[in-house]
């Protein structure tokens, strides 16, 4: 197993990310550096043989709720920040100088990262906010009029400030709930590329929402340049004016102006980082030309699974691995964005939650905090009517209807 997981690490995004965080994870002198709560800039230089030395000694010593924090927040210098084809790019190119560094993380993780799914262990962290008032409720992963519940196994302390990042959880503070489930659910596992496109082709959406929102979160092919087309706006009283004096300076004509030639820049820049992505060897992140993205019919799929599980090597193999389709088309796992579960079917018992103690290793950012969710009624109230609503037993509350009476209106 530990072999071919090593070549699945060099194959995937996520995992050639890895391993390039851990080999700049220490400085020029060998120490580490400590970058927790910053987004991850991946160099897109050469690799050090030094460096891969020292990231091979660390890996064999370092807790490992260190190692899957790195790959958390690998995973935020996904495709959707500037500049991440060329480091995804270099990271594919200095892949097999740090084969050392994928062998000592595939044997570090080999037995936690294809462990399957524990039921007893899995928690739901969840944000202050209403599930319906939420962006979570616009989530790719819908089922009928309610989201698709996710939890997350027992993790690491380490891991939670980055994982509450990547997943977006706000706004804080952030509670925890262990689920009660009932009896043997049936979990699809997926451990590597291959398992989620057996689901893709088993069950296909193309038309999913899923494929509506990730569809621009993968790395496309170049496209042609677009020719700057003028546009000529007669000044009329409408047209909005910066006046210093007597100097008048037209504000849409500035934004006019300006703002196509910033837009060809970027996508310049971006076309030329796909270009070398796509020459980058044995790179799987990107496709020369996409006829069509391809999604999971969770509604269909529900009725021979109650989950599917993503492990930690499914994530670092998986994630926004780029699989072609026997009909030509693409598919790509996106958005799990960690070891996570999803869950198709309510297989949880009557009370399907039990409040836990506030999330550990919060205290590095003050912007982020966690609760202790029950020592706070209130909270606790709102977080089951929202996992009720979730799971479908009951209906979205309506809103508040507005205060007739009106406002006054003050005078100047």
């Amino acid at each position: 197993m530990t072999e071919e997981f090593v070549e699945a690490l060099i194959e995937g995004p996520m995992g050639v990310g890895l391993l390039a965080e851990i080999e700049e994870h220490f400085d020029d002198r060998g120490a580490v550096v400590k970058r927790r709560g910053t987004w991850i800039r991946l160099r897109e230089g050469d690799s050090d043989p030094g460096a891969v030395e020292r990231a091979v000694d660390w890996v064999r010593g370092a807790p490992v709720g260190d190692i899957l924090a790195l790959a958390v927040r690998a995973d935020r210098a996904g495709p959707w920040t500037v500049g991440a084809p060329g480091e995804v790019a270099s990271a594919y190119r200095n892949a097999p100088n740090r084969l050392p560094i994928a062998a000592a993380v595939a044997q570090r993780l080999d037995d936690i990262g294809h462990a399957p799914m524990d039921p007893a262990s899995q928690e739901w962290w969840t944000t202050d906010e209403e599930w319906w008032n939420a962006e979570t409720c616009m989530a790719a992963h819908r089922q009928g009029d309610g989201a698709l519940l996710w939890t997350v196994s027992r993790s690491p302390p380490e891991i939670h400030h980055d994982a509450v990042i990547a997943w977006e959880l706000f706004p804080d503070p952030i509670s925890r709930w262990r689920v009660e489930i009932k009896g043997r659910p049936r979990v699809k596992e997926i451990h590597r590329p291959a398992d989620w496109v057996d689901l893709v082709e088993r069950w296909p959406d193309p038309e999913g929402a899923m494929c509506k929102q990730f569809s621009t979160w993968q790395f496309k092919s170049p496209r042609p340049r677009p020719r700057l087309r003028s546009r000529r706006r007669p000044l009329t009283s409408e047209t909005l004016f910066i006046a210093q004096g007597t100097l008048r300076l037209p504000l849409r004509l500035i934004y006019d102006l300006f703002t196509p030639l910033s837009r060809r820049r970027s996508e310049r820049f971006l076309d030329e980082q796909l270009r070398e992505l796509l020459a980058a060897p044995s790179q799987h992140a990107a496709h020369p030309n996409p006829p069509r993205l391809v999604g999971v019919d969770w509604r269909a799929a529900a009725e021979h699974y109650d989950a599917v599980h993503l492990s930690w090597a499914g994530f670092l193999t998986a994630e926004g691995y780029v699989s072609e389709l026997a009909d030509g088309s693409v598919t790509m796992l996106r958005g799990f964005a960690g070891e996570r579960t999803l869950w198709l079917s309510d297989v949880f018992a009557p009370v399907p939650a039990v409040p836990l103690n506030a999330l550990e290793g919060l205290d590095c950012c003050p912007s982020i905090s966690g609760i202790d969710v029950a020592a706070d009624a209130a909270r606790a109230d709102r977080d089951r009517l929202n996992l009720e609503v979730m799971l479908g037993r009951r209906e979205i509350p309506s809103p508040p209807s507005p205060d007739p009476t009106p406002r006054k209106r003050r005078r100047m």
